[in-house]
């Protein structure tokens, strides 16, 4: 009940609205900073997936260029046939 006392004991000093603009304050604060580290985590796991999948496309490019050289040579043997 100790924070109780303290609360009311702010009320009746500063006046109920002064006590609830700095309770929202502090509340409005508290979600802003949880959002916060919430859009970081989301930020850092978004970088990851980007990088997995710039790795895989730059497989991908090197594997196609292997099948466009594997043909070109083999078209050069046909043609030389």
């Amino acid at each position: 009940m100790d924070a109780m006392t303290g609360l009311m004991e702010m009320i009746s000093v500063y006046g109920f609205p002064v006590v609830a603009c700095c309770v929202m304050g502090y509340f409005f604060k508290y979600v802003f900073d949880k959002n916060r580290e919430d859009v970081n985590d989301l930020n850092k796991a978004h970088n990851q997936e980007m990088d997995s999948l710039k790795d895989a496309l730059n497989n991908n490019t090197l594997v196609i260029q292997k099948l466009v050289d594997f043909l070109q040579t083999k078209e050069g043997f046909k043609n030389d046939e």
